[in-house]
C-alpha cells in the first residue's frame, strides 16, 4: 500500500506542476499572439503604439508547450483517478475477506 501511496503523490505533484506550466503557456500564448490576431499584417507584424512593441506570427509557438503540458494534466489526471478507483478496489477486497473470515 505505501508504493499506491508514493504513486498518489508523485501524480498529484505531476499535475499541479504540469497545471500550472500549461496555465503559463497558455496566458503567454494569449498575451504573445491571440490577443494580436487581429491586427497583423500581410507580413505578419503588429504594432502596438502603446507599449512600442512589435508583435509577430511566430507567436503561435507557445502553443506546443501548453498543449503539451495540457495534455500532461490529463494523462497525470487519468492515472490518479485510476490509481484511486486502486486504493478503492483493494479496500473493498480487504474488507470482504476478513468478514468472510470471521463467519
Amino acid at each position: 500500500m505505501n508504493n499506491l501511496r508514493s504513486q498518489q503523490i508523485y501524480l498529484g505533484t505531476t499535475l499541479v506542476i504540469s497545471l500550472l506550466l500549461a496555465s503559463c503557456f497558455a496566458y503567454t500564448l494569449y498575451e504573445r499572439f491571440l490577443k494580436w490576431i487581429d491586427c497583423f499584417n500581410e507580413k505578419g507584424r503588429c504594432y502596438d503604439p502603446i507599449t512600442q512593441t512589435i508583435y509577430i506570427t511566430g507567436g503561435w509557438i507557445w502553443s506546443v508547450p501548453a498543449m503539451a503540458f495540457g495534455v500532461a494534466v490529463l494523462v497525470s489526471g487519468y492515472l490518479l483517478l485510476r490509481t484511486r478507483r486502486r486504493k478503492d478496489i483493494f479496500s473493498t477486497y480487504h474488507h470482504n475477506n476478513s468478514v468472510d473470515d470471521q463467519g
